[in-house]
């Protein structure tokens, strides 16, 4: 398989997105590959996998054509000695394996710097992740998701604290939707990251082709996206 060459749209916002934790590769390569063109990162998050699953993953990826430029594995440790380990682009940790290894991460065999990503759910976990070295935080969820059911959303006024807080990126995740991207971007985020409304849409190069059309205010390849009757991109 090699990855689609559709002409990407160029974005001052960074596109994450985040997979669903199904386990299925050959799902999410197929999908990988359809989102790629339209998106800046494709992070591999699924916990249940050992990390030298998720690095056969990544390699997978790239073997399917995805660049490495946009790889983030989730929940590398601090030492990966021992492991064959693929280009990455970067790694993202959640907030207990970010107090257990900090933003150290060593390889035997060196690539390119390795961005670090930390997830955090709270402005004194965002900025303890910028003293230690993060290159960015995702900060979620933002809005209500089904990801988060029962858990209230920490809303737009908390995005915008964490935001004029730090100097490193902030990627807001949770429940975003094209039409909301207006309200982030206005928080100061430098970011959206997305899993279902990407991940679990049955044509989802034109659900990231949605996202990517908001966030830059340039109009996607017609072939790339569906409109209704309305000229409303379908997501």
């Amino acid at each position: 398989m090699v990855a689609s060459q559709t002409q990407s749209v160029p974005s001052s916002l960074e596109l994450h997105v985040i997979s669903n934790g199904t386990g299925d590769l050959d799902v999410f390569l197929e999908k990988a590959i359809r989102v790629s063109p339209w998106v800046d990162y494709i992070h591999i998050r699924e916990k249940h996998l050992a990390i030298n699953q998720r690095l056969h993953w990544a390699e997978r990826m790239q073997e399917a054509g995805i660049p490495a430029s946009q790889i983030v594995v989730n929940g590398i440790p601090d030492r990966m000695d021992g492991f064959s380990v693929p280009k990455l682009c970067g790694v993202q940790r959640g907030e207990s394996d970010f107090k257990q290894y900090g933003t150290t991460i060593r390889m035997d065999n060196k690539h390119e710097p390795i961005r670090l990503g930390v997830s955090v759910h709270s402005l004194e976990g965002a900025k303890s992740a910028e003293r230690q070295g993060a290159d960015y935080v995702i900060f979620g969820h933002v809005f209500a998701t089904n990801s988060k059911i029962g858990a209230a959303p920490r809303g737009i006024p908390a995005l915008k604290a964490i935001c004029s807080s730090l100097c490193i990126p902030v990627i807001a995740i949770g429940g975003i939707r094209p039409d909301a991207v207006d309200a982030i971007y206005a928080a100061g985020a430098s970011g959206i990251a997305v899993m279902s409304a990407i991940w679990e849409n049955s044509k989802p190069e034109q659900a990231a082709a949605a996202f990517k059309q908001a966030m830059s205010g340039v109009r996607p390849m017609n072939d790339a996206i569906e409109r209704d009757e309305g000229g409303a991109i379908v997501v």
